[in-house]
């Protein structure tokens, strides 16, 4: 299943295979399947940022979708309003800081 590691809240190893995935997307041809399963994949781990509350590397996640993802697209919507819901559950809320991304 995706992001075990990060189910667990070990997000710096959810980090690194979700990486060593990118990477292996980037050597391979870059089909719409496997850009695809690399977005959901951060997706799930933004999911986890929400549950553990880690802002931190929910800002790290949100800029991997935007490098794959058209900033214009309904998975950027989603995640970016995934993102202002950590903010919010932190009592961190500060639009400004949420999309300065």
């Amino acid at each position: 299943s995706r992001c075990a590691f990060a189910r667990s809240g070990r997000f710096i190893d959810a980090l690194k295979a979700i990486h060593f995935l990118s990477i292996n997307y980037s050597t391979q041809s870059e089909t719409e399947s496997s850009i695809n399963n690399l977005v959901i994949t951060w997706l799930s781990l933004l999911g986890s940022c929400k549950t553990f509350g880690n802002i931190e590397i929910s800002n790290l996640v949100m800029k991997e979708i935007l490098k794959i993802e058209n900033s214009f697209s309904d998975i950027v919507h989603s995640a970016l309003i995934s993102l202002y819901n950590i903010y919010s559950q932190q009592d961190r809320l500060q639009p400004e800081e949420v999309f300065q991304i």
